[in-house]
């Protein structure tokens, strides 16, 4: 059996910021880290715990 995966938010955080590295090793644009389906998912994500922010303050 494998193990139960958990991506806290410190790691989330730092595969965002380690997305265009990456990018940029394998020749590409940084941008293209995040203009794609997992960056619209990121978008949502970040859209809704800001207006959750705002609601709450």
């Amino acid at each position: 059996m494998g193990k139960i995966e958990k991506f806290p938010p410190g790691a989330i955080a730092r595969t965002i910021v380690a997305l265009p590295k990456l990018k940029r090793y394998f020749d590409k644009s940084p941008w293209t880290a995040y203009f794609n389906l997992s960056g619209a998912f990121l978008l949502v994500t970040i859209g809704a715990v800001a207006g959750l922010a705002t609601l709450f303050f």
